[in-house]
């Protein structure tokens, strides 16, 4: 199962950008570097459904204020089902890196580093154990030697590695969630072995803890049955439960007026809002009710394998562009068509952020990596790739800019209906 289908980010396509920068460059302003969002945010505990108030992250509860109303997130993991996982065959446990390219003694620089173990060493500068293959270099370290590596050795060779999509563990790596492997894996019934494992293989990427090393930890399960749960385990995708506050029904106006702006079904909601905020009982509304419809019904599955038009599955961009729509429209999984809808339907943009705005990050040399959809204060709608164990989720806009800048800093362009 390569790593591109967990969690791995999808690039923008060439196409959309080369048109979409070009109408965005010629506008008389552009949006700043670190957008700020729209309002304050007060982040303060909530009571945590299930739990007490102010525990530790992952379940520390927040609250924002802002035209919004008053947004209540708890933050929650979500794992891919029983039924998607079914359709992958266990990854193998035989470790293989590939450069391609590279001379001999370039390899051997990239291997040969300081703090490398001196087995370790023996093992991976060895050119008898390497395999030539034209251009290609492969070299197939140990367990052993894999499990040694310190981090900052991992990190460097792992950097090198992660340039060539035949090292798919290192191109599109797990990424660990707020850089904490036990808390990332905790609830997942994961035993301790394969916990400490990842904990020890894991390595920084810039900001972030990423993990690489699948086929380490597949030579350590004992069972067909562990080995499913392991593939679980590592599909958990972090993301947050939003609810909205009303108290009382001066609270129905704003929050109607926000949550329906661009929405087409928003008449639906308001009966709805008003009943919420004329019972005493019931203070809390969960915001996927306040969603238009495709976002609404995407929000916190994994695609169906139905769901993979012209061989893919739908990706940030069709998430993005479709947003509003009732019923997604399929030109939009294609770049020249995802392209024209943006020239034709969105302009350029200026902070403060706006419901709806369709942001697409781009790196400093102005290739774009993701694109989302602003809801509120720091909080957009996004799924991190084009297939099916990636998920629709929402995030923080901070924790989508982590994510996305963990090899350089990345710019958020505003497109605005």
């Amino acid at each position: 199962m390569p790593a591109a289908k967990h969690l791995a980010p999808l690039a923008v396509s060439i196409g959309l950008l080369a048109a979409a920068w070009a109408w965005h460059s010629a506008s008389p302003s552009r949006p700043r570097s670190t957008p700020p969002p729209p309002g304050q945010r007060q982040v303060k505990p909530a009571r945590s459904p299930g739990g007490s108030a102010g525990r530790s992250s992952p379940t520390r509860a927040t609250e924002s204020v802002g035209p919004w109303g008053v947004l209540q997130s708890y933050p929650v993991f979500i794992a891919a089902p029983d039924a998607i996982l079914d359709l992958f065959a266990m990854p193998s446990e035989v470790t293989t890196w590939v450069f391609r390219g590279l001379s001999a003694a370039e390899v051997t620089a990239v291997l040969d580093r300081p703090g490398l173990p001196a087995e370790a060493a023996a093992e991976l500068l060895d050119k008898r154990r390497w395999q030539v293959i034209g251009d290609e270099i492969r070299v197939s370290p140990s367990n052993a030697a894999v499990r040694s590596l310190p981090p900052d050795v991992r990190a460097g060779i792992y950097d090198v590695l992660a340039r060539w999509e035949d090292n798919e563990f290192q191109h599109s790596p797990y990424d660990v969630s707020e850089g904490d492997v036990r808390a990332w894996l905790a609830g997942s019934h994961l035993p301790s072995h394969l916990i400490d494992a990842v904990a020890r293989t894991a390595y920084p990427v810039g900001e972030a803890v990423c993990f690489s090393d699948l086929p380490l930890l597949v030579s350590l399960v004992t069972s067909d049955a562990e080995g499913r749960l392991l593939l679980k385990a590592l599909s958990r995708t972090r993301t947050v439960i939003l609810r909205v506050r009303l108290d009382g029904p001066d609270d129905t106006r704003k929050v109607g007026d926000y949550w329906g702006e661009g929405n087409a079904n928003a008449k639906d909601f308001v009966p709805l809002l008003e009943s919420v905020a004329t019972n005493p009982e019931v203070r809390h509304l969960d915001l996927v009710h306040l969603l238009p419809p495709t976002a609404r019904r995407l929000l916190y599955t994994f695609p169906q394998p139905a769901m993979a038009l012209g061989g893919r599955y739908p990706d940030c961009h069709w998430t993005s562009l479709n947003f509003f729509r009732e019923r997604p429209e399929p030109r939009l999984a294609d770049s020249t068509g995802a392209t024209m809808f943006t020239l034709e339907n969105l302009r350029p943009g200026e902070p403060p952020f706006v419901y709806g705005d369709v942001l697409f990050l781009t790196d400093v040399e102005g290739r774009g990596v993701h694109s989302c959809v602003y809801l509120a204060a720091d909080y957009v709608f996004t799924k991190n790739g084009a297939n099916v164990l990636s998920p629709w989720v929402i995030m923080t806009l901070e924790d989508v800019r982590h994510r996305y800048g963990r090899r350089g800093p990345v710019e958020v362009k505003v497109f605005r209906r």
